[in-house]
């Protein structure tokens, strides 16, 4: 168990040079076997029966978007806003993992601002609009009892509410999350068994 699952992180680290260097930092700065062992011991207290909002949102170009429509693989909800100094530092870090984990949908709710006021913000700051939809009502922060930004919501593959971190993300601690969402998947553990039927068959210890 312990074993297995620490070599199937590794093959998928192996796949993922962005967050496996994120991760590294973050095991060689001492936090790294806190946050595999109880990953979610650093956030705030989730509320027990969330899920995605069912509700629609108008992305960028008013076009109305369904949270649940990414039921499937593991969902990270980022609550942000132009005006907030944390949310724009994390803002391209967030972009980043968005990239490199496609086994991981990334969703950037920002809370209360009109369309005209985050696209200039996104084309000054050279960052991709996808998945960014308007919270003009600030409904997901209310659901996640959030009165502060930024603020992420981690969900499973499928829509139930793991984790919520309440300010700044290091790019540390959102690779070990996603990582640990990600092999958390029934989906993506059994495809990464496939790859390792062979190692597994080894022991750990001789």
């Amino acid at each position: 168990g312990m074993c297995a699952g620490v070599i199937i992180t590794g093959l998928y680290l192996s796949r993922k040079p962005l967050l496996k260097r994120a991760l590294l930092t973050c095991l060689f700065a001492g936090a790294g076997v806190a946050a595999l062992g109880g990953l979610m011991v650093w956030a705030t207290n989730a509320p027990s029966d969330m899920t995605l909002p069912v509700a629609s949102f108008n992305d960028l170009d008013g076009k109305p978007v369904r949270l649940d429509r990414f039921v499937g693989k593991p969902i990270v909800v980022n609550l942000w806003a132009t005006w907030c100094p944390p949310c724009r530092r994390e803002m391209p870090m967030l972009m980043q993992a968005q990239a490199s984990s496609p086994e991981a949908v990334f969703v950037f709710a920002n809370q209360g601002e009109p369309a005209q006021t985050i696209r200039h913000y996104l084309s000054q700051a050279h960052i991709d609009s996808a998945n960014v939809i308007l919270d003009s009502r600030l409904d997901i922060a209310h659901l996640a009892g959030s009165s502060a930004l930024p603020t992420t919501l981690f969900f499973s593959k499928e829509g139930k509410l793991q984790s919520i971190r309440m300010g700044g993300l290091s790019a540390a601690t959102l690779a070990a999350v996603v990582v640990n969402l990600v092999v958390a998947s029934t989906v993506s553990f059994m495809l990464l068994f496939q790859d390792l039927r062979l190692v597994l068959s080894e022991p750990c210890f001789r």
